[in-house]
Order: C-alpha cells, then structure tokens, then sequence
C-alpha cells in the first residue's frame, strides 16, 4: 500500500524506521507529517496548518504552490534534471544562474 493510504500512526512508524532527520535529537518523539503547503503556510496531517519559517531560509523562499515555478522545474527535469559538477562538468542552466 503506497504510504500516502496510510494512517498517520503507520506513516509515522515507516518514517522511524527507514528516515534520518539532519539536525535531529534521536530520543524517540512523534514525527510531524506535513501533506502540502500553500504560500508560506503548512497544514500537517492533523490538519493544522502552520507558517513554514525555516523553509524561506534555504530552498522554499518564494513560497509553496508557486505553479510557474512548478512549470519551470518540469521543463528543467524533461531536458536535464540534474548532474553533479564535479570535474569538469557544467551545463547551461547553473551557468545561467552563475553569471
């Protein structure tokens, strides 16, 4: 059963057992589920929903939902979604963003 069908208890207990957190103080404690966000705001599992602060620092800082930018990433991942640029390997779009 895709986790997604699954209770939040069982979602939770999947995500023990096969997820590592960075930055996680490993003393057992419940896992917080978000299922969506919409602007600056995440609603969890329960249902409560909640402004996303630390999201704005590193790589959600236009905010969720963002359908140009959702077009944009699916246009990106059709040619080329990622390659690591160890050695000498570029491509164009992170020397676009570089410049």
């Amino acid at each position: 059963m895709p986790p997604q069908d699954l209770a939040n208890d069982q979602r939770a207990a999947l995500d023990a057992r096969h997820l590592i957190h960075p930055w996680t103080d490993f003393r057992e404690q419940p896992v917080l589920i978000l299922e969506e966000g919409n602007g600056a705001h995440v609603p969890d599992s329960n249902g409560h929903r909640m402004i996303d602060g630390i999201g704005g620092m590193w790589c959600v800082n236009i905010g969720y939902g963002r359908k140009e930018m959702a077009q944009a990433i699916a246009a990106e991942a059709e040619k080329l979604c990622y390659h690591s640029p160890f050695g000498f390997l570029s491509n164009t779009p992170s020397i676009e963003l570089a410049a």
